[in-house]
């Protein structure tokens, strides 16, 4: 089932997931959108690569970025993941399979940051931690 789930779905989980344990999250926008009535590109300010999810619960800030099992992550994706690593925060590249471990994660914000941290889901081809 996963492997046919499509990306929109999959984050619609997370979202729920991140809802069910009181997150704070937005979903960034894609840059591009079409207009359905003339098919027009619309260009909005976003700049390629950023993560699909920004979710606050304090004292932990994480970025997730979620991919179909057969997604791949765009160079632009793996940029601002190193800029985001880079100044301290957590960014995640997660597929269907990651499920469990990502909502152990998620429902475990109560522990420290580095615990927590620990708690990601481990790299691996799938998971960019």
């Amino acid at each position: 089932m996963d492997g046919r789930l499509k990306e929109a779905s999959w984050q619609k989980q997370v979202e729920q997931a991140l809802d069910l344990y009181r997150w704070w999250w937005m979903h960034i926008p894609p840059n591009v959108v079409v207009c359905p009535k003339c098919q027009t590109r619309i260009y909005r300010s976003i700049r390629k690569g950023f993560p699909d999810i920004l979710a606050i619960k304090p004292p932990h800030i994480l970025w997730i970025e979620c991919k179909t099992e057969r997604g791949h992550v765009e160079p632009e994706q793996h940029q601002v993941k190193a800029m985001l690593e880079a100044s301290g925060q957590l960014v995640l590249h997660v597929r269907p399979r990651d499920r469990a471990e990502l909502f152990k994660l998620i429902a475990h914000s109560e522990l420290k940051a580095d615990e927590w941290r620990a708690r990601a889901p481990h790299p691996r081809a799938s998971v960019k931690v």
